[in-house]
Parts: structure tokens; sequence; C-alpha cells
């Protein structure tokens, strides 16, 4: 197995509709995940600083902030 290890900025640069379709696929994947475990799902106002909100039946919340990419446009392959 290899060490050598490479080093990547992910710049916040790239077509418009990586944004709004990384919040979609997160939230179809959040989706799924709460139909197999029981978790609900919240959408904040637009204000909040995170995307999604989880909650478990236990009352543990996680928040949830999605920074989504383009793996061609940055030329990750």
């Amino acid at each position: 197995m290899s060490n050598a290890t490479k080093s990547l900025e992910i710049k916040s640069q790239g077509p418009d509709y990586v944004g709004w379709r990384g919040e979609l696929l997160t939230e179809l994947a959040l989706t799924r995940l709460a139909k197999v475990s029981g978790i609900e799902i919240f959408r904040p106002s637009a204000e909040q600083a995170y995307d999604f909100l989880i909650g478990t039946s236990d009352g543990l919340f996680v928040f949830i902030q999605v920074k989504a990419f383009s793996a061609s446009a940055t030329g990750i392959s």
C-alpha cells in the first residue's frame, strides 16, 4: 500500500446547479434513512446556518450543513 497522499483544495466556484442539487441528494438520502431508522427530518428557515436538523426518538439532534462540489469541474477523476 502506498503512503503517498494528495491534498486538494475545493473552492466554491463551479456550476450553479451544484448547490441546490447537493441539497436535493442529501434530502433524498435522509428520507430513505428516515424510512429505515425512524428519524425525523426538519428543514429550518433560510436564515439558519444549517440545512437539515435530524431528530431521533431518544431526543438526540444532529445539525447538517451541505457543502456540494462538482468532481468534474474541479478535475477530480
